[in-house]
């Protein structure tokens, strides 16, 4: 398992929160939700030009779960527009703790990854995952978002 330096870059970004229910598949959520997310997006005239982003770290009890993807122009959200919804000009991490993980129908190494990660004496704030689909095969990138120990 190597854990290798990457940046994450979106711009024009739409970000989504919602709550886990921590008796379900992980990735059953993310599937539906992102479906659902982009599906009102596309709904109301937004081209999504990017790959669904979600942040998880297994390590925080909070049942809160971000979802968020770049859509294909600059939009205004007021506090009062969508509860849920955000918008980010431009998202952007650097990491030197990016992971492709091949197989969902596996479980994530989370611990193994977190262990290499506390090696450095560092730990993660926050995980995000990137859902990559490739002829019809789907696979996650995770970049961490590490803090000292």
């Amino acid at each position: 398992m190597k854990l290798d330096p990457r940046q994450l870059s979106l711009y024009n970004v739409i970000q989504f929160s919602a709550e886990l229910d921590k008796s379900k598949p992980l990735l059953d959520q993310i599937d539906e939700t992102g479906d659902y997310f982009k599906k009102i997006l596309m709904e109301n005239g937004y081209y999504t030009s990017g790959p669904v982003v979600f942040s998880y770290n297994p390590e925080v009890m909070d049942s809160s779960l971000y979802i968020m993807t770049s859509i294909g122009n600059k939009v205004e959200i007021s506090e009062n527009d969508l509860e849920h919804f955000a918008y980010v000009a431009h998202f952007e991490l650097d990491t030197s703790y990016w992971y492709r993980h091949f197989d969902i129908d596996q479980e994530i190494p989370y611990e193994a990854l977190k262990q290499k990660i506390a090696n450095k004496n560092q730990k993660a704030k926050t995980i995000y995952h990137v859902i990559l689909t490739f002829y019809g095969e789907v696979m996650l990138d995770l970049y961490y978002d590490v803090e000292d120990i």
